[in-house]
């Protein structure tokens, strides 16, 4: 078994504290970012404001996704069409449920 040298855990340390270091530094840019922009709606109830910022977080989440993996995110897609369908089935009025089966 392949053990660290003293030097090499040294520098992995170091390296592993200084991405720790500007992980932080960027989460609080976003944390700022989205601050900025929910100001920038004042007037809208919080309800509006919270939506919003929750559709723009996931709509960046999702073009990560499709830029990383997207056979993962074609996969998302089908699931949400077929939920959608499932969702519309089960609201529809009960003669048209009943038309369908």
């Amino acid at each position: 078994m392949a053990v660290l040298s003293d030097g090499q855990a040294r520098n992995l340390i170091e390296a592993l504290d200084e991405l720790d270091s500007q992980i932080e530094t960027l989460q609080a840019s976003k944390r700022d970012l989205l601050a900025d922009a929910r100001e920038g709606m004042t007037g809208e109830r919080k309800e509006v404001i919270a939506q919003h910022i929750g559709a723009v977080k996931t709509a960046a989440k999702r073009l990560r996704k499709l830029r990383m993996k997207p056979e993962a995110a074609e996969a998302d897609d089908a699931r949400d069409e077929l939920a959608e369908h499932y969702v519309a089935l089960v609201c529809a009025p009960r003669a048209t449920r009943e038309a369908a089966e």
